[in-house]
């Protein structure tokens, strides 16, 4: 049973596209909507547990770097994320080919919390644990993170006048991406 939404020819669809399908094909709907409703469950359990050990160890921002880089590399490298979500591929194998991939400049801790997500069998929701551990750096340091979206490209003036006025409603600082 192969799905599609159809959704492939909108503008956002290409961004939000790892929300609808971690799998390529689907027994039945009914398992897309597991998959759908468990993904940001598990994504938010494995990211506060790896938020609070980085927190502990002092290394909060190394560790959002470095899943940040994680989860573009998974974006833009398909061959690899196929192979990562192939279930004749053992998990070992995974775990050292990723290994490989980080590197040794890769913290202990996020070598060892990608072994885990990959041993676990969790490998398909990697990228929404990185999502999930940002928004979790972004509330601890009380932080709202905006998109900006204009026809044209907006003055930095227009952008520093609406940062202000976001910080001031939302009572936090404001980042803005345009």
């Amino acid at each position: 049973f192969h799905f599609s939404w159809g959704w492939g020819g909108y503008g956002w669809y290409h961004y939000h596209r790892h929300y609808w399908a971690p799998y390529e094909i689907y027994p039945a709907p009914s398992y897309w909507v597991t998959d759908w409703l468990i993904a940001d469950y598990v994504a938010a359990r494995y990211a506060a547990a790896l938020f609070e050990v980085a927190k502990r160890e002092g290394g909060l921002d190394q560790t959002l770097e470095q899943l940040r880089t994680l989860a573009s590399l998974l974006r833009a490298q398909r061959e690899l994320q196929a192979l990562l979500l192939n279930p004749d591929v053992e998990s070992a194998e995974k775990a050292a080919l990723l290994d490989r991939v980080l590197g040794k400049s890769w913290t202990v801790l996020v070598r060892a919390f990608v072994e885990l997500v990959v041993t676990a069998g969790r490998v398909a929701w990697l990228q929404e644990i990185a999502e999930a551990f940002s928004a979790a750096v972004d509330e601890a340091r009380d932080t709202l993170r905006a998109l900006v979206r204009t026809a044209r490209p907006a003055p930095a003036e227009l952008l520093t006048r609406l940062r202000g006025i976001l910080e001031r409603r939302e009572g936090c600082t404001v980042e803005l991406t345009a």
